[in-house]
């Protein structure tokens, strides 16, 4: 019996097992109503046990730990349960009963801003905190993750206690506890509440209801951004020294089309610009962020004209090679006229900095605005730790007329350190046949870096054996090196062979070479790569790698097409034999089929 669907199909009404609603509920079998689920999670309110209305249990009695019934929580009548779908679910008065704690938890009142915080700090910050101490982490998150916190508060479920004209009837306990209520219901959904929150930070001195101000000038509800505007330029009247406090912020929210079209123009750039706030636009240099510091480099050059040369100075030493850069690019500009040498010691600042990248570009600004150093920087780039500082400087030494390559000859004939190690990466470049005999003790360095180097330059200049060279480069313990030498050798013929790489394997000191190693049997023949993976293992304990590489072989079957002969064939088959009885854990079976079918 059943009602007839389309496409043949019959619903078939089956008993269902005899089961307590509350199992069947769970399973999702039972007809009862669908409570939405809690938009936050479970575990926030876990702790709050549903109990039973003011005088629904006997006076001096306790909720029974097991006399709670499911019939009682869900009626089996239709018109009761529809009335059980628009209500609260709650216990039946007049019952000793009690809900367990995940029944509860399900159905429990929705959490106040308290727990929908401690539960937004963990889905964007991944900080774990009881709801009782969340409010006071707030006053240390970074301005990204409080624009983050504003998007989740928004779009969780949670209870808003905020009244009329006053403040609630049982405030917060704690002064950062206001201003912690204030923020959270300055994200919430509701605009209204919103914009009640923004009034009532007006009473509030903090930087958290100053930080909800900022963030609440993008909003996009017309009267809360007007609000939100209003409150930011009182509080920027009364204190403009908390418009630098927040920077970060404030850099967060540039870009917005909203920030920039209202907060932005007024009051924020104008108490930026102000020249009664010199002192604070200096201070932010010392920020910890590179980003704000860079920021503050271009509020001083803008405000500050008659200190350009100051800050081109302070700015190039800085360690972020982004504000050492535009120093260099954009405040030479305001410190010297066309065709003016630069300031001396923003040069020298700049020659000296950690980051390769700004010394080269001091060296391209000293060759468009050159002065009597000029040459002697040039000689000095030319054996730089960086190659693109030495690339720059050898374009500008040929405009000079120097010799860079008698340079780098010289410096390898003095052996002064680390000068002789720079004229060894510089020759890699430029060496020919009368710097091979320089280059030959630098073949065998412990510097990976600089031994390749010394290869490079020796296969460059014509050494008289370079399948030796990179044949003894397969043993350095350097990766590196070897993958130097893997790589050059495939541009000489008779190098990529199954004896080399399993002489190189037998040589290798570090599995990370072993793996190149048998990684580069793929540039052989099938066979000849099978037959190196076997002599590896009769010459190696290394099995582990030699046999994971065998099975990874077997698993290319169509991959690479190699003819077998059958003499080659029956050799390959009596070696599998005899080494199948030395390393039975190998994927023998797999390779014998291969080879009786390949």
């Amino acid at each position: 019996m059943g009602q007839k669907l389309g496409h043949g199909f019959r619903r078939m009404h089956r008993p269902l097992p005899h089961r307590p609603p509350v199992e069947l509920f769970m399973l999702g079998l039972h007809p009862l109503p669908r409570v939405p689920p809690m938009p936050f999670d479970a575990r926030h309110a876990a702790h709050r046990v549903a109990v039973p209305r003011a005088g629904a249990l006997p006076a001096g009695s306790m909720p029974s730990p097991c006399g709670w019934r499911p019939q009682d929580q869900f009626p089996a009548d239709r018109r009761s349960r529809h009335r059980a779908s628009t209500l609260a679910i709650r216990p039946a008065p007049g019952k000793d009963q009690c809900i367990p704690p995940a029944v509860g938890a399900m159905f429990s009142p929705r959490p106040d801003w308290r727990h929908a915080l401690a539960h937004a700090l963990h889905s964007t910050a991944r900080i774990d905190i009881a709801p009782d101490d969340a409010p006071y982490v707030l006053d240390t998150l970074s301005a990204q993750r409080l624009l983050a916190l504003d998007s989740s508060l928004r779009s969780l479920d949670w209870t808003a206690t905020l009244p009329g004209p006053v403040w609630p009837v049982i405030p917060a306990t704690t002064e950062g506890e206001r201003d912690a209520q204030l923020f959270c219901l300055g994200t919430h959904g509701d605009g209204r509440l919103r914009e009640r929150a923004l009034r009532l930070a007006r009473e509030r001195d903090s930087g958290l209801t100053f930080a909800l101000a900022l963030i609440r000038c993008d909003d996009w509800v017309a009267p809360v951004r007007d609000t939100a505007l209003e409150t930011l330029r009182m509080r920027v009247r009364d204190a403009p020294e908390t418009v630098f406090a927040h920077v970060d912020l404030i850099l967060a929210l540039r870009g917005r089309q909203r920030f920039d079209a209202g907060a932005w123009r007024d009051p924020i750039e104008p108490a930026l610009l102000h020249p009664a706030h010199r002192a604070l636009r200096w201070a932010l240099l010392e920020r910890c962020h590179g980003r704000s510091r860079l920021f503050a480099c271009r509020l001083a050059l803008q405000a500050d004209t008659d200190r350009a040369t100051e800050l081109a100075r302070r700015a190039v030493r800085d360690r972020d090679p982004v504000i050492a850069r535009w120093a260099l690019e954009a405040l030479p500009a305001s410190t010297a006229q066309d065709g003016d040498a630069v300031d001396s010691d923003v040069l020298s600042y700049a020659y000296l900095h950690a980051s390769a990248s700004v010394r080269a570009q001091a060296l391209r600004l000293h060759v468009q605005r050159p002065d009597a150093a000029y040459a002697t920087r040039v000689r000095e780039t030319l054996l730089d730790a960086s190659a693109s500082v030495r690339s720059v400087a050898r374009h500008a030494a040929r405009g000079l007329g120097i010799d860079a390559h008698a340079i780098f000859r010289d410096a390898l004939d003095r052996g002064e350190a680390p000068a002789d190690r720079h004229a060894v990466l510089a020759l890699a470049e430029c060496a020919d046949a009368d710097d091979l005999d320089r280059l030959r003790p630098w073949l065998h360095h412990v510097n990976g870096e600089v031994r390749c180097a010394a290869v490079r330059g020796a296969l460059r200049a014509g050494i008289e054996n370079p399948i030796g060279l990179l044949r003894e480069a397969l043993a350095a313990p350097s990766g590196k090196v070897v993958k130097l030498a893997l790589a050059l050798g495939t541009t000489l013929p008779g190098f990529m062979t199954r004896e080399t790489l399993a002489a190189g394997f037998a040589a290798a000191t570090t599995d990370g070479n072993r793996l190149r190693l048998l990684e580069a049997t793929r540039r052989i023949d099938r066979w000849s790569a099978l037959e190196c993976f076997m002599d590896c293992l009769d010459s190696t304990p290394h099995q582990d790698i030699v046999l994971h590489a065998l099975r990874a072989w077997t698993g290319e079957v169509g991959a690479r097409f190699t003819p077998l002969p059958d003499l080659r064939r029956n050799s390959l088959l009596a070696r599998v034999d005899a080494i199948r009885k030395t390393h039975p854990q190998g994927p023998w079976a797999a390779v014998r089929h291969l080879l009786e079918t390949g």
